[in-house]
């Protein structure tokens, strides 16, 4: 056989490959190939896309712009207050509204969801500075309530050592101011106010004058884009109940239904009917007030009405308004005449 031909030098054999054990493995370093995009833009690129995609919907041309809020925007003078501590500073309680020592009346004002603070402030500086030029006579009017006795004499003890130990309970202060003209009561509903009369002028009274001031005033536009902003509708409310159940209101307005055929009839700009029969609607509104169910609730009030009537929604002679707003309910009622030329009492509609 023929001889291999030797190598010219002999490998070099590592020791650790004659004892059996693999050679170490010659770290590699990891070139950045520059086609490959690295984590960083990865995340960049993600972010990008999404606001991309939430842009996306806007018009082509045009960049859209943050919101913001009412507060920060308008110049109003008016009170930006947190509406927890403006509840417990400024506006009465919601139950005051029906206690029947005190009935309530007064207007109903519906603004804007979360711009009651900025409409109330607007509404009283209002009603304050109007309520002189339009009616100079008018004056502030309190009840005359006695202080309730809170302690029942058939359970005071007769022994006198209990007469001695118990302290006598101090007399009753009334803390509101009995010079204000108007009081802000919580009406339990977004986006609605009442303003409560403390004074001898009826609401309706006021918001007819006040609407045919303003409608032949040059102060009109003034008046809708400054002074009342945030406000919109006036109701008035001559008659206030509570509303906890349908019963409790026409148990209550019903009775009050029944000569509603010569509402009107006394005045001067009452339109005639030509010896046809007069006719009615009745309007109703609920807010926060589900147990309230507006279609049956008008049927029981229509079964008040005098037979001298006949229904028309669309120009009646006399509109009843009733609104439901929580636990309380307020009724007036007005010629059908004003209520459409006014725009049903909407101010910025003048």
């Amino acid at each position: 056989m023929p001889k291999r031909a030797q190598p010219d030098s002999e490998p070099v054999l590592d020791r650790s490959s004659a004892a059996g054990v693999a050679p170490p493995s010659p770290k590699r370093t990891k070139v950045a190939n520059p086609d490959t995009p690295t984590d960083q833009e990865l995340t960049n690129a993600e972010s990008s896309n999404d606001a991309a995609a939430s842009t996306s919907t806007a018009p082509a041309g045009k960049k859209q712009k943050k919101k913001k809020s009412v507060a920060k925007t308008t110049d109003t003078n008016t009170i930006p207050i947190h509406r927890g501590k403006f509840k417990l500073r400024y506006l009465q309680k919601h139950a005051f509204l029906i206690r029947r020592a005190d009935p309530a009346v007064g207007l109903l004002v519906s603004c804007s969801p979360a711009t009651e603070t900025r409409a109330i402030g607007q509404l009283r500086s209002f009603a304050d500075a109007w309520l002189p030029k339009l009616f100079p006579d008018a004056h502030a009017a309190y009840p005359d309530l006695e202080p309730a006795n809170d302690v029942d004499l058939q359970y005071v003890a007769d022994e006198e050592e209990d007469d001695k130990k118990k302290k006598p309970r101090p007399a009753a202060v009334d803390k509101g101011d009995k010079t204000a003209l108007f009081q802000m009561a919580d009406t339990g509903s977004a986006g609605l106010l009442f303003l409560r009369f403390r004074n001898n002028v009826a609401p309706s009274e006021f918001v007819l004058r006040l609407f045919d001031f303003l409608a032949a005033s040059p102060d009109k536009k003034h008046a809708q884009e400054t002074d009342l902003s945030f406000c919109h509708r006036f109701l008035p409310m001559s008659h206030v109940a509570s509303a906890a159940t349908q019963t409790d209101i026409v148990d209550t307005f019903g009775p009050l239904l029944s000569n509603v055929d010569t509402f009107g009839l006394d005045t001067s700009d009452a339109p005639a009917t030509d010896g046809r029969k007069r006719s009615v609607a009745i309007y109703v509104e609920a807010r926060n007030a589900p147990a309230i169910n507006r279609q049956s609730l008008t049927l029981a009030l229509g079964e008040h009405l005098p037979n001298t009537m006949c229904v028309d929604l669309k120009t009646p002679d006399v509109v009843i308004l009733v609104s439901v707003f929580k636990s309380v309910a307020g009724m007036s009622i007005v010629l059908g005449h004003d209520y459409r030329r006014l725009h049903k009492f909407n101010i910025q509609k003048l």
